[in-house]
């Protein structure tokens, strides 16, 4: 694994959307009521991400950082992938974290950002500043840590949110 890039992948709202799109379109019937988590199916992206990918697969260690991995083994998280992606998945971030009482007197995580921070200080060290990730959610991101962050404003059938992904690979390998 020495000299891969790490990519920290989070499923929902990258493989496949976070929210349903509003009811006939009508995004004011969306604010009144608010927005409705998605039902599936799930990872209908995880296609286009291999396509993303290609030409860097060999040289990727994915370390899902999804919540999908609080309660599923790694052997399940990667059954949920394309073959070529799951050949690659190497680890979970939720995998490693400590008992939320262990941190901060039991406050727990409060972002994305902090749980990837943790993992890369305890886990990986090793992997220094060759690594991604690839998310919807940008809270909590420091501006020293924004340049490894492909965010994805909507999920990866959007072509913006695929344009980021390719810049963010291109500037980490």
């Amino acid at each position: 694994m020495t000299g891969n890039l790490t990519l920290f992948l989070d499923f929902d709202g990258v493989l496949h959307p976070l929210w349903e799109p509003a009811p006939y379109n009508d995004w004011t019937l969306e604010r009144i009521r608010g927005p409705k988590a998605y039902a599936g199916p799930f990872f209908v992206h995880a296609p286009i991400l291999v396509e993303l990918l290609t030409g860097y697969l060999s040289h990727i260690d994915i370390v899902i950082s999804s919540t999908w991995g609080r309660k599923r083994d790694l052997a399940t998280l990667q059954g949920l992938l394309p073959p070529p992606l799951a050949a690659r998945v190497t680890d979970a971030v939720h995998h490693r974290l400590p008992l939320l009482g262990a941190i901060g007197q039991g406050k727990g995580f409060i972002s994305r950002w902090a749980e990837i921070a943790w993992y890369r200080e305890h886990i990986r060290p090793s992997i220094g500043n060759r690594w991604v990730a690839i998310d919807d959610d940008d809270s909590g991101w420091p501006a020293h840590a924004a340049v490894h962050l492909a965010h994805c404003n909507r999920d990866l059938g959007d072509p913006v949110s695929q344009r980021v992904v390719k810049e963010a690979l291109a500037c980490a390998c």
